[in-house]
């Protein structure tokens, strides 16, 4: 190189185009703290206490839709107001994929929405039974992060084609794959 001419004068000039501030930020800075293994003990049974008293949720949530739908039949009735399996089996039925909010349930039964407003104080636990919210999502996020060691970002963007279950001697796993993108410094393209 020292033989090129103005060599001396090109490495002066790109040496400059690099500001010194840059590497002071970064001498600087610190590491990011870690948890403790007991803080992430803590976490980790803290959302699997979450997680299973949400199945619990759900489970008992499933038992009373069954229920409902069974004393609906039975009874020949659309619902029965002073049981909440029966009124819960029929918003289940109506509303299938979700419970709206109590504005869209009035416009269609004025009278289903006042009984629940009135008897069962509100749409809440009716919803808690049949939906999942996103506070709910959040304890199997936290679980399948420390447990597989992925980025919480990775795992929001997980699908059911991402799971699979494998057999190894005779023993059944779950593999999980996440597609991890990465930016090429030099071109800002996915890798």
């Amino acid at each position: 190189l020292s033989k090129i001419d103005c060599y001396k004068e090109s490495a002066k000039k790109a040496y400059a185009a690099f500001s010194s501030k840059q590497y002071s930020k970064l001498s600087k800075r610190t590491p990011r703290a870690r948890l403790s293994n007991e803080d992430s003990r803590r976490i980790v049974d803290a959302a699997a206490s979450e997680y299973l008293s949400l199945k619990k949720r759900i489970n008992e949530g499933r038992r009373l839709i069954e229920e409902g739908d069974e004393y609906n039949k039975s009874n020949k009735i659309r619902y029965e107001m002073s049981s909440y399996a029966s009124v819960l089996a029929y918003l289940n039925k109506l509303y299938p994929n979700a419970i709206p909010r109590r504005n869209n349930i009035k416009l269609e039964d004025p009278n289903l929405i006042d009984i629940i407003m009135k008897r069962y104080n509100g749409l809440s636990s009716f919803t808690s039974h049949c939906n999942l919210s996103a506070r709910d999502c959040v304890p199997a996020i936290l679980l399948l992060s420390f447990t597989f060691a992925l980025n919480p970002e990775n795992v929001l963007k997980l699908d059911f084609s991402s799971i699979n279950e494998m057999e190894i001697l005779g023993k059944k796993i779950f593999v999980i794959t996440s597609e991890k993108k990465k930016k090429c410094s030099s071109t800002g393209l996915s890798c």
